[in-house]
């Protein structure tokens, strides 16, 4: 399972829709992506991401813990090994009739790579305000800790505009003490899972796509980057767009919206590099 953390309003559920777009744009060029839902919730999920942000062109509303499910979405995932992971293997060498059996399977559209998806998208709300995601006034905090607990990755989205306009150090340390007591127990200590750090909303910061690692340090300030580094040994910068670059605007109701058809950037690219660590 890959748990997301990420604040209100971070990109967590649009990052998510662009995901399912993204594969629906490869499948046009190579019928081997795929990607379907392994629940109702998650069936609901994927129909609804594709009208909100292919027929409609908006991003979501913020979700809200009352409208969160507890159990993780779960996605099968179809990719040419091409792609992803160990390149088709060579069948040189390989005598008779197993080099005809080893042709037949990948030739014949075996090969491909099957993924077992869960992802566990908690409200931001329980982020927003570290405390609650320890405690137990909210509903939601329980699971949510039992989740991240088990998680094997982390997908840690990166809200550059946070509206409050504070410092990221207050609310990225506090999270990060509460991921190290969930996944190594009360003592803490660098978290033992390998963490992608995702620079969301690109689109609106383009230094980010040059060097996300650099653009972290100088925009969120070195107490909130050496959180980061000191609780994520293993880690990756990636700067992510849902829907590309030079492909948003913003609304007479303050609103960004994709000028044309989304064009994600950097969306696959944070899960490969996590399944790939993995395995």
């Amino acid at each position: 399972m890959i748990g997301m953390w990420g604040s209100s309003g971070s990109g967590k559920t649009t990052y998510l829709m662009a995901l399912h777009y993204e594969i629906l744009r490869h499948k046009e060029l190579d019928e081997r992506w795929g990607m379907v839902g392994d629940s109702d919730s998650a069936h609901k999920f994927l129909v609804e991401g594709y009208n909100q942000f292919k027929v409609l062109r908006r991003f979501p509303d913020r979700t809200s813990i009352e409208q969160k499910v507890l159990e993780p979405l779960r996605f099968d995932i179809t990719r040419p090994y091409d792609n992803h992971g160990p390149q088709k293997p060579s069948r040189t060498g390989f005598p008779g009739m197993l080099g005809e059996l080893w042709s037949h399977l990948y030739d014949g559209g075996s090969d491909r790579r099957h993924i077992s998806l869960d992802l566990f998208d908690p409200a931001g709300d329980l982020f927003s305000v570290p405390e609650r995601l320890m405690g137990d006034t909210d509903p939601m905090a329980a699971p949510c800790r039992e989740k991240l607990a088990n998680s094997r990755g982390l997908l840690c989205m990166i809200d550059p505009e946070r509206a409050d306009d504070q410092e990221y150090f207050p609310l990225i340390y506090p999270n990060f003490v509460n991921l190290s007591k969930l996944t190594r127990g009360e003592g803490g200590g660098p978290l033992q899972i390998p963490v992608a750090i995702c620079v969301m909303k690109a689109d609106q910061f383009p230094a980010a796509f040059g060097d996300p690692m650099a653009f972290v340090k100088k925009h969120l300030g070195m107490a909130a980057y050496g959180t980061l580094v000191d609780f994520c040994d293993q880690r990756k910068f990636f700067a992510v767009s849902a829907v590309g670059e030079n492909n948003i605007e913003q609304g007479d109701d303050g609103k960004w919206r994709p000028k044309g058809l989304p064009e994600p950037k950097n969306v696959l690219e944070p899960l490969d590099w996590l399944l790939s660590v993995v395995g």
